[in-house]
């Protein structure tokens, strides 16, 4: 996958999980266990959508940027969630997720 491919799949993997985040909050808090927060999910999808559209404008260092910084949040939002919740395999496993898809947009910014 070439760099600029793979920067447009970051944009819109992230514009998909803000889409989750913004429009399925409860269901969400459901699933990884926790106290149901929208508010901050919705936030946080916001976020999400932002560097996602960023990116797929043509501001990619802008936009992965602001995903690296996001993904820092989310790790230590998932740290915390890890420790409340009543599904603790499913929190671990998400964490798993985002902590590659961090390793990504690492490596994509570094690549600009």
């Amino acid at each position: 996958m070439t760099d600029g491919k793979m920067t447009r799949a970051l944009g819109a993997t992230g514009i998909g999980i803000g889409l989750t985040e913004m429009f399925a909050p409860h269901w969400l808090s459901r699933t990884l266990g926790v106290r149901d927060r929208p508010l901050l999910t919705r936030a946080m999808g916001a976020r999400e959508i932002a560097s996602g559209a960023a990116i797929l404008a043509g501001r990619e260092e802008r936009g992965l940027w602001a995903r690296v910084v996001g993904d820092a949040i989310d790790i230590g939002l998932l740290g915390f969630a890890f420790r409340r919740s009543r599904r603790r395999k499913v929190v671990f496993a998400v964490l798993g997720v985002v902590a590659a898809i961090t390793v990504l947009d690492v490596l994509a910014t570094r690549r600009l």
